[in-house]
């Protein structure tokens, strides 16, 4: 079969585990026997405006000459194909889960737009448009069951991917533990944190990641220090991280770590789906 996997490039040039997934969504596919492409859609998220622009951009995609077609995320899914195969990554989550925390006591504007996001996804997403559903995890379509009951009649099955990293060595019991991963509020260490705190036996936690990292986000005891892991070369990509260490008396390195500069902070744009 001809098959392509519809993704979403970001023009804040923003990119992050979604583009390793799609990576090695096409590798699976490929090496199931099909040919594949990979059909990347502009999406930006700077305002509302660019937000509408990007579901239209996405609905007017031409993918006749595919026998199937798998969109990820927003606003991804709203490609037409007799056979959409939706693999969600997640919505925009600014107008789901984080609609609250975000805007407060939202005005009548931000509601509406909240509201017709909404109808967009469903319309979009709907099991008569869609030949199969699945997302990366059950907390992707919980978060739709929360918005709005509707999604219940929706039958998503979670299709956990696995990570693009090989060669693991069995951990050596109590060493320390590491989260990796974008260092964003809303992907929520500071929830590994609170649980760390509750431990019994003193593990060593290490959070390393990139981004907009804010010490304030995961406690006030956490310290902070820029590392470098080396192996990430075998990855082909230079990662500078930054690593909290939380509430432990750490060595001055971690084992098989190098020091280097902290990135610097970036700005943070009114619309991140994430």
């Amino acid at each position: 079969m001809n098959v392509a996997v519809v993704t979403a490039a970001m023009c804040s040039g923003a990119r992050g585990g979604a583009e390793a997934l799609y990576a090695g969504l096409v590798g699976a596919v490929r090496a199931a026997g099909h040919d594949v492409s990979a059909l990347e859609i502009p999406i930006d998220e700077s305002n509302f405006e660019s937000v509408l622009a990007s579901y239209a951009r996405c609905y007017d995609v031409d993918a006749s000459a595919f026998d199937v077609v798998i969109s990820t995320k927003a606003p991804t899914y709203m490609v037409r194909h007799p056979h959409h195969v939706s693999y969600l990554l997640h919505t925009l989550r600014v107008f789901y889960d984080r609609f609250d925390a975000e805007y407060g006591a939202a005005n009548e504007t931000l509601r509406q737009q909240r509201h017709l996001i909404h109808q967009l996804d469903k319309a979009a997403l709907s099991p008569a448009r869609i030949r199969g559903h699945f997302a990366n995890g059950r907390t992707t379509f919980e978060r739709l069951y929360e918005a709005d009951s509707w999604w219940r009649h929706v039958p998503f099955k979670a299709l956990h991917h696995p990570p693009a990293l090989d060669g693991f060595r069995p951990p050596r019991r109590g060493e320390y533990v590491l989260l990796p991963g974008r260092l964003h509020r809303w992907k929520r260490a500071a929830l590994v944190v609170r649980a760390f705190r509750r431990l019994k036996h003193d593990i060593p936690l290490f959070i390393a990641g990139t981004d907009n990292v804010c010490a304030d986000d995961v406690g006030e005891r956490s310290s902070r220090e820029a590392i470098t892991i080396p192996a990430a070369k075998a990855m082909r990509t230079a990662y500078t991280i930054v690593v909290l260490r939380v509430d432990i008396e750490p060595p001055t390195r971690v084992p098989g770590f190098q020091a280097a500069a902290a990135p610097s902070r970036p700005r943070r744009g009114p619309l991140r789906s994430y």
